[in-house]
């Protein structure tokens, strides 16, 4: 069964909304071949009172780019959290206009294993943490897919929807 959940996009100049669908392949809701955004929140409910849409939890998850951006320019890669949510948001949102992923190909499977075990999810609390050593090389991968994923939203976000 679908779930939908609101996610907002905070910009330099500017926030958007948008609607993240649960499914066997999460996705966000799209109109044509551009993501389905929002100004404001009346726009959603608005928009999903008329599509019979109802929100999974009233909570609303922020995507911070321009966090995302300042983190960039020093080279900060320690925040495994922030990255592993635009890696995994930007996948989703390519895969809703039916794009590729770069991040999908093999170059790049081992920076994400790097975010995801530099977490410690999967450790017991006995176990010595990971703690990931970053190479310039990788530092570069991992900004060229940040980098890739802010154009695309630059591009989606451009002609507002609703």
């Amino acid at each position: 069964m679908k779930e939908y959940y609101l996610i907002r996009f905070l910009m330099e100049n500017k926030e958007t909304y948008c609607i993240w669908c649960s499914d066997i392949k999460d996705s966000l809701l799209t109109h044509g071949e551009k993501l389905l955004s929002f100004s404001n929140l009346q726009s959603v409910k608005k928009y999903c009172a008329e599509n019979k849409i109802e929100l999974s939890s009233s909570d609303v998850s922020t995507y911070n780019i321009i966090e995302l951006k300042n983190l960039m320019v020093k080279n900060d890669v320690s925040n495994y959290n922030l990255y592993l949510d635009f890696w995994n948001i930007i996948n989703d949102e390519m895969r809703s206009v039916e794009q590729d992923f770069i991040g999908d190909d093999k170059l790049y499977v081992g920076i994400y294993d790097k975010l995801f075990f530099g977490l410690n999810l999967l450790i017991r609390p006995e176990d010595e943490k990971y703690i990931p050593v970053w190479s310039q090389e990788e530092i570069l991968k991992l900004k060229e897919i940040m980098n890739m994923g802010i154009d695309f939203f630059d591009c989606q976000f451009q002609e507002r929807i609703l």
